[in-house]
Parts: C-alpha cells; sequence; structure tokens
C-alpha cells in the first residue's frame, strides 16, 4: 500500500514495478496519478477522498508506505493503537543515503522495504519450523 502519487511516490512506483510484489497506490488526487497505459502491471491505482480507510481494505501481512505525519492523527482518531502507529518508519529509506531526490529515496524505501520483507520471512520461517519441531 503506498500512499501518495506525487513526485517521490511516482519514483516508487516505478521501482516497485520491477519487483515481485503487488502496490495499491492511494491518493485522495486523481489527477495526480499517470494515465492508465503508464501504470505498471502490478499497480492498482485507488483515488480516494479518504486515503486512510484503504488500510480497512488491505490484505493480510500488507505493508504500508506513507508520510507518517499526515497519518498519525487520522490513525488515532480512528482508534488504531498508538503502539502500532509508534512501529512507523520516518523518515523511509535504508540509513546512509542522504540524497533527496525522488528516485534516489525511492530506491532507498524499495532497499528498506525489501529488509522489512526479508526479515519478515525470515521469522515466519522460524516460527514456523519452531511449531513444526514442537509438534512432531
Amino acid at each position: 500500500m503506498l500512499f501518495g502519487a506525487g513526485h517521490v511516490g511516482a519514483a516508487l512506483v516505478r521501482v516497485l514495478a520491477t519487483l515481485p510484489c503487488h502496490v495499491t497506490w492511494v491518493d485522495e488526487r486523481d489527477a495526480a496519478f499517470p494515465a492508465p497505459q503508464f501504470v505498471p502491471d502490478n499497480v492498482t491505482i485507488e483515488p480516494t477522498d479518504a486515503p486512510d480507510e484503504a488500510i480497512d481494505h488491505a490484505p493480510p501481512n500488507a505493508y504500508f508506505i506513507a508520510k507518517k505525519k499526515q497519518f498519525e492523527h487520522r490513525l488515532a482518531a480512528r482508534g488504531i493503537d498508538p503502539l502500532r502507529i509508534d512501529r512507523m518508519v520516518c523518515p523511509i529509506g535504508i540509513d546512509g543515503i542522504v540524497d533527496k531526490t525522488p528516485e534516489v529515496i525511492a530506491v532507498a524505501a524499495a532497499a528498506q522495504l525489501l529488509q522489512a520483507v526479508e526479515a519478515n520471512a525470515s521469522t515466519h520461517a522460524s516460527n514456523h519450523a519452531s511449531s513444526s519441531q514442537q509438534t512432531v
């Protein structure tokens, strides 16, 4: 789930288009999205006046990329546990990248997302192996 169709969001969609994932691209501004023929096959555009409601429709184990400050207040108002909100990472991107051009931010954010996916896969694999060992 990618929130924001600005310069960084568009650059991130171009990077994520090359990866084995599905992106739901959410923004309040329908005009901010490119024409449908320029949207990668693994991207679904979701223009909405209530982008925080898109969270309710996210599939299990979804990852969210958004501007934390813009969502903190909305999520708190909807009753989301403050501990979950605190887990949001801001600014996004792997450490050590200081360039702030949209393309560089997009690559750094995609790398951080891949790190999170790998870490979660390892954790789930370890938990599954542990539970399998206990039941054998």
